[in-house]
């Protein structure tokens, strides 16, 4: 009979160690999609009816009762789970973005060089639509 092997160790299914090898680790905090779904819409209503709404990844991590690192890690989860985490940060990324029409609005420029955004310019060195040429050495 071939049991489950751990730390060098065969547990047989009737020993009583081989039920603590089988259910190893914690159980999670969120069970279904439908429970984590709740949580996430559960947030943006909250957010929703303040009267100076302020949505973040940490605040909705939070809320879900989550680490910001198993927030994220939900996404290995599924495909659904994936999809909902990448659309709460869009909706999240989407609010700074409209802050940066604001006065005093170095904060959400912050977080957003954080979600990936570049504060970057970009230079044309075309004359007239044609490249410049190469400097020319003279020799003596």
């Amino acid at each position: 009979m071939q049991g489950i092997i751990y730390f060098n160790m065969t547990f047989e299914k009737g020993n009583q160690y081989y039920k603590l090898a089988v259910n190893l680790g914690r159980p999670r905090k969120i069970e279904t999609f439908n429970d984590f779904e709740a949580l996430v819409i559960g947030y943006f209503n909250e957010q929703k009816d303040l009267k100076k709404p302020k949505y973040t990844i940490t605040g909705l991590s939070c809320y879900v009762g989550l680490t910001k690192t198993d927030f994220n890690a939900q996404a290995d989860r599924g495909r659904d789970f994936s999809d909902l985490i990448k659309k709460a940060k869009e909706i999240i990324e989407n609010c700074y973005e409209n802050q940066l029409y604001t006065t005093g609005c170095a904060g959400a420029i912050f977080a957003l060089k954080n979600m990936g955004w570049k504060d970057s310019q970009e230079t044309n060195l075309l004359n007239n639509g044609k490249s410049f040429a190469p400097p020319k050495i003279i020799s003596e």
